[in-house]
C-alpha cells in the first residue's frame, strides 16, 4: 500500500455486523479491527488493511417445545405440579405400583398414566411409563412422542431426538414432530440437521415464520447468504414486522454486496425500532459502500453523540472523510480511534 505525505490511505475493506446464530442463542465475538490481527505500531500515518467493525447481534429465535400433551389424551386437564419442594408420592403412582391381579396393564393404560404424571411435574416417572407403554405397542405414535418431550424436559436431548425420530418414522408427515425434532437439533447446535428437518417441515406447513427466521439464522452462521436472504423473505411474508429479520437480511445483503437493498433493510430497521443503534451503525456501513458518504459521515456523527469510545464507527467515519478527501478529519478520526484501541 503506498504512504503519502499529505494524507492517509485507506483501504475500506470493511465487514458489516453480521447475524451468525448462534446459535443458539447468542452473541458473537466482537471484533475491533484488523481480523484479530495485533495492531500496528503507533506511527504518524495508519495503514489498516481490514477492518471488522462488529457489534452485538440479535440472538436467533428458536422455537418454543410444546411440551403439552395432544389435546385427545383422556390426562386430568389442569392439574398442576405440585408447588412444594419435597414431592409426596402421587396417589396414581401409588396405584401404579400396586399389582393389579388377573388384569394386565395395557398400552394406553400406561400412557395415559404417563400423561397425568407429566402433567403433574413427575418428569421420571412419566418416562417410566411412556416407555412401558411404547414396550407393550412400537406403534404408538403419541406415546413415543409424549416419551420424547420427557426427556426433552429432563435434559437428555440424544434420548428426545431419538423418540421424536421414532415419531416420523411411524408418520413421516407428523408436522409437529419435524418441528419438535428440528426445534431440537437447532438448540443442540447440530446446524446440518436442524435444516435438513426444517425444510422438511415447511414442506408440511408454510405458516410458522419462527422457523423461517431460524433457518435463515442457520443459513447466515454457514455464510450461505443467498439462501438466508430467501428463508427471511419467507418469514417477512408471515411476520411483516419483525425487526430482527429485517436486521439479519439487512445483514446479509451486506455480506453479499447488495448494498441498496441492504440500505432499505436497515431503514424499515428504524421505523420500527428507532433506537436500534446496531442498525444504525449498518445502515452508515452500507451507505459508505454504496458511494453515499455524506450520509455515511451523518449516521456516525448521530453514534459518536450516544458513545463517543465507539471505535468502529470512529473507523468509518475516518473513511467516509478519507474518501470525501476531508484528510484532516480523517486524520483526527483514526487519531482518535488509536487512543481508544490503545487504551483498551
Amino acid at each position: 500500500m503506498k504512504k503519502t505525505n499529505c494524507h492517509f490511505e485507506f483501504l475500506s475493506w470493511l465487514k458489516p455486523i453480521f447475524s451468525s446464530a448462534f446459535f443458539f442463542a447468542c452473541c458473537f465475538v466482537l471484533v475491533n479491527a484488523g481480523c484479530g490481527k495485533k495492531e500496528s505500531p503507533l506511527t504518524e500515518i495508519i495503514e489498516i488493511e481490514r477492518i471488522e467493525p462488529v457489534a452485538v447481534t440479535p440472538v436467533p429465535y428458536a422455537v418454543t417445545m410444546d411440551t403439552r400433551p395432544p389435546l385427545d389424551i383422556n390426562a386430568i386437564a389442569g392439574v398442576q405440579a405440585p408447588e412444594t419442594t419435597e414431592k409426596s408420592i402421587p396417589p396414581e403412582k401409588q396405584q401404579a405400583e400396586q399389582p393389579i391381579q388377573g388384569k394386565p396393564l395395557t398400552a394406553n393404560d400406561y400412557y395415559n398414566k404417563g400423561c397425568e404424571l407429566f402433567q403433574q411435574g413427575w418428569i421420571n416417572e412419566s418416562t417410566e411409563a411412556f416407555s412401558l407403554a411404547v414396550s407393550l405397542d412400537p406403534t404408538m405414535k403419541e406415546a413415543f412422542r409424549m416419551l420424547a418431550l420427557s426427556y426433552t424436559k429432563s435434559g437428555k436431548a440424544n434420548e428426545a431426538i431419538a423418540n421424536f425420530k421414532k415419531v416420523i418414522e411411524l408418520d413421516p408427515r407428523d408436522a409437529k414432530a419435524l418441528l419438535e425434532l428440528g426445534t431440537l437439533y437447532y438448540k443442540n447446535r447440530m446446524a446440518d440437521d436442524a435444516i435438513a428437518t426444517f425444510e422438511k417441515y415447511v414442506s408440511l406447513d408454510q405458516g410458522n415464520a419462527n422457523v423461517y427466521y431460524n433457518m435463515g439464522c442457520i443459513y447466515g452462521e454457514k455464510n450461505r447468504f443467498d439462501k438466508a436472504v430467501k428463508a427471511y423473505l419467507m418469514a417477512l411474508t408471515i411476520n411483516p414486522n419483525h425487526v430482527p429479520t429485517y436486521y439479519n437480511i439487512g445483514v446479509a445483503y451486506n455480506m453479499m454486496e447488495r448494498f441498496d437493498e441492504a440500505i432499505e433493510a436497515f431503514k424499515k430497521v428504524l421505523n420500527l425500532d428507532p433506537e436500534n443503534h446496531d442498525a444504525l451503525y449498518n445502515l452508515g456501513f452500507a451507505y459508505n459502500k454504496s458511494g453515499l458518504y455524506g450520509e455515511s459521515l451523518e449516521i456516525c456523527k448521530r453514534l459518536t453523540e450516544l458513545n463517543p469510545a465507539n471505535t468502529n464507527v470512529r473507523l468509518l467515519m475516518g473513511d467516509s472523510y478519507n474518501k470525501l478527501g476531508k484528510h484532516e478529519e480523517a486524520k483526527r478520526e483514526f487519531d482518535i480511534y488509536k487512543e481508544l484501541v490503545f487504551k483498551k
